[in-house]
């Protein structure tokens, strides 16, 4: 599963603790071998400030990481929801999309397509998955890709083995990823529109560029 974002504060706090230790090592041997540590003077002036520096530096790798690993996550829903949209449009699929504005004034999208067979869930899943792959800048993690292999197995009818359900993964992989290429752009800019303060008449427009699969 991917991790939550409680989880992921205690991993980040977890390694930065750990690099933090891995110098703080090599620089408590070196003052010890320079600098008397019984001396009072010595302890007030090299030792206290070494401490707190190593702590603020501590802080500021936990507060850089987050900030990287929000930020990752954020453009990761943002293209999964963006190449959703797309691939309704592609694919001629109804759906009708619908802006929510929360107690806070924040405002975010949702929608609700008609039902599709299982076939269409899965390459759905997969053009989600690869337009994210396709996008430079944004990381998915080895948890997340099998969060969404899970899914996309989750809506196989039949029971298949390993060999069978690895080919219809790499079938349906291939079934997509074009249509993926002709509309990556559509889907970046709707992502792009998404991390700011997106218009629902925009993301319409954009919407109305999408390519079928030819």
């Amino acid at each position: 599963m991917p991790l939550t974002p409680e989880k992921q504060k205690k991993v980040i706090y977890t390694l930065t603790l750990f690099i933090m230790v891995m110098v703080l090592i090599p620089t408590v041997s070196y003052l010890n071998s320079h600098y008397d540590m019984r001396d009072p003077e010595n302890l007030l002036l090299v030792v206290l400030p070494t401490a707190f520096t190593c702590f603020g530096l501590h802080q500021a790798m936990i507060f850089l990481l987050l900030k990287i690993s929000q930020k990752n996550t954020l453009c990761q829903e943002n293209l999964k929801f963006a190449a959703t949209l797309v691939f309704f449009k592609a694919k001629n699929i109804n759906f009708k999309l619908k802006q929510i504005i929360s107690e806070e004034g924040e405002a975010h999208f949702t929608y609700k397509s008609e039902r599709i067979p299982f076939n269409l869930i899965r390459q759905r899943i997969l053009f989600s998955l690869v337009s994210i792959l396709e996008t430079k800048d944004v990381v998915l993690s080895k948890d997340t890709i099998e969060s969404i292999q899970n899914e996309w197995i989750s809506f196989i009818e039949l029971e298949l083995s390993q060999e069978e359900t690895d080919k219809l993964w790499k079938d349906e992989i291939n079934l997509i990823s074009d249509l993926v290429k002709q509309n990556h752009a559509q889907i970046s800019k709707i992502a792009k529109e998404l991390n700011g303060n997106a218009e629902q008449e925009n993301l319409l427009a954009i919407l109305d560029t999408v390519k079928s699969m030819i």
